[in-house]
């Protein structure tokens, strides 16, 4: 999950995500999933928090590779474009609005 209006900041990296896993409304992330490292210093996910007054996109892009990326759990989003490189078959992106 970046934000473009506050410089590409990476609010969530999320990878080696299996076909079988399922998420619940509840956000909990399957364990054999593993978090990246986020723009906040940390690694999962990192909340949508505009300056009061702005409207910001954040969009959430989804990547199915022909690999599981050999990155151990905390990688950043730079490290993880670079493993997926030549290594995607398709892709999807969703955008939402946060004010």
């Amino acid at each position: 999950m970046e934000d473009p209006d506050a410089a590409g900041f990476v609010h969530w990296v999320l990878y080696a995500i299996p076909a079988e896993a399922r998420f619940t409304h509840r956000g909990q992330v399957p364990a054999n999933c593993r978090q990246g490292h986020n723009d906040f210093g940390a690694n999962g996910y990192g909340p949508a928090c505009p300056p009061p007054g702005q409207r910001h996109r954040y969009f959430f892009k989804l990547y199915a590779l022909d690999n599981t990326p050999s990155l151990a759990a905390g990688a950043t989003a730079a490290a993880l474009r670079d493993a997926m490189e030549g290594h995607i078959i398709s892709s999807a992106q969703f955008m939402a609005f946060f004010h």
